[in-house]
This record gives structure tokens, sequence and C-alpha cells, in this order.
């Protein structure tokens, strides 16, 4: 928009709070009652505004396979039953997107932010069952990632005793794997825990069983990599990219929108692969 481009979200995340005072061209409140359906007649409704109405930039977000995911865990049949809904209804936009006189012109893509890994009460570690309540330890965060905040012995104590435990990484900041870009902000804890892949860790022991699916496990956990799905005049036909972070969609959007994006550790470089040649 500061680059003089129309835009339009719906239900992007964060997009319906203003962001250094400013919203999308078109945008709405968030409601997760919204049929997906109704958002995609949406989408094709601001593709046929007139020219100088109409946005160059549209983001959508479905809530779901994500909410059933959690719940049933990533290879529930419930699961499936979503899954093959959302993919029907993505078909559908493509679909209806291509019909359109400006298909020619138009890109389209599918991400997701996270995979999800299967989790159950039976692969479970309980935090207090190493940092005792009576301990000056703060502990915040949810599964499967924790951080604790401790001063001095404490500090120790509490790293020494979570080494104890299997199926946990466990790190002081100056310990964290540089591939995860992570431990040197001033809100990171004294220790740092993540589970391994389909564990959970919680900070008492829960009161029932549990299954489900989560995410957030270190990065190099395949069963928590996302998709990316890509059509459009931009793109080559049939190529298969290798895995890239999320961090480069950024600077893509931003070339085939053509403007300058800002500062950010995303680099075009690390997708350019996927685009045709100018």
């Amino acid at each position: 928009m500061k680059q003089g481009l129309k835009t339009a979200s719906f239900f992007w995340v964060g997009s319906d709070v203003p962001i250094q005072g400013m919203h999308p061209d078109y945008w709405k409140m968030y409601d997760g009652k919204v049929p997906f359906a109704d958002r995609n007649d949406t989408i094709i409704k601001w593709l046929c505004l007139p020219d100088s109405l109409k946005p160059r930039l549209i983001l959508a977000y479905y809530h779901e396979p994500d909410a059933i995911g959690h719940e049933y865990g990533p290879d529930h049949p419930e699961t499936f039953r979503v899954v093959r809904t959302i993919d029907s209804l993505t078909g559908s936009l493509y679909d209806r997107i291509r019909s359109l006189d400006a298909a020619d012109n138009i890109n389209f893509i599918v991400v997701s932010d996270h995979g999800m890994g299967e989790i159950s009460s039976d692969r479970n570690i309980v935090l207090r069952d190493f940092i005792p309540e009576s301990w000056p330890v703060k502990i915040e965060g949810g599964n499967p990632n924790f951080n604790l905040y401790a001063e001095g012995p404490w500090i120790d104590s509490a790293y020494l005793s979570l080494r104890k435990a299997g199926h946990l990484r466990v790190w002081k900041p100056s310990e964290v794997p540089g591939y995860l870009n992570y431990g040197s902000h001033y809100r990171t804890g004294n220790i740092i825990v993540v589970a391994d892949s389909a564990w959970s860790v919680t900070l008492k022991k829960n009161r029932k069983d549990y299954t489900g699916g989560t995410h957030g496990y270190d990065i190099r956990n395949t069963d928590v990599h996302a998709i990316f799905y890509a059509s459009g005049p931009a793109f080559k036909k049939n190529y298969i990219h290798p895995s890239f972070q999320n961090i480069h969609i950024y600077p893509l959007l931003a070339h085939l929108l053509g403007i300058i994006p800002a500062r950010t550790d995303g680099e075009l470089r690390q997708v350019e692969k996927m685009l045709l040649p100018d």
C-alpha cells in the first residue's frame, strides 16, 4: 500500500489489527464462523472489480485443517475428511480464478505455516517432575516448547535436573543450535526446552489421557514442515523445488508485485529457481 498497490485480506492473521495505523484496502474483522465457501466468493468478487479498484495482492486464511489436526491428530480419519473438504474448496477457487478474463495475469499460491506431529499422553514429559514448585524458577510456554527463568545457582540446578529427562532437548541460550536463530533476544529464558518429535512437554501431569497433534518442534523434523504450491504466469510448470524456509516467501511476493521489499531474513535467491525467466 505504501508503494501504491491496492491490497485485500480475508482473515489473514493479524490483518484486522492496524499495523502502523494501516489496514489493507479491503479487510474483514475475524470471524471463524464465516463459511469457507463465502470467503472464496468474496475473493472472486474482489478479482472482478474494475482495474482501478481491484487489489493486486489478496491474502486469505482458512483455519482448517489446523483446528481439526490439533484435536484429533494428523493421521485421524476425521482430519482426512476435513483435508479432503479443504482440498475441494481450494480446487474450486482455483478453477473459478482460471475462468476469469484476467486469469493469465494471476498467480495463485497455497501455503501453510506448519505441519503437525501426532501426540499422546503416553509420550509426555512433566516439567514439575524435575522442577519442584518450591524452586524459584518461572516457567512459561506451551507444548512442545518452554522457557525457564531462574537466577544465580538455580539456573544450573534446573538445567542439570532437566538434562535427566528423556526425549527433551535442554539448552542454555548460548547452546541453542545456530540454525534455530534463537536465544539472543532479551525475552529468552535462562533455559530453553523442546520436546522430541511426537512427544509432549507439559508443566503438570494432565488429569486425563489425550491424543491429538501439535507443532513447534525442531525445524529439521519433517513431520511439521509446511506446504507450498504455486501456479500462474510467473512460475515454471511441473517443477518441484527443494525445501525452503517460509521466510523466503515474503521477498518472492515482493518480486511478483514489483515492489521494493523491507529488509528481512528472507532472500529471493533461495526460491527464484521456481520462477520463469523474466
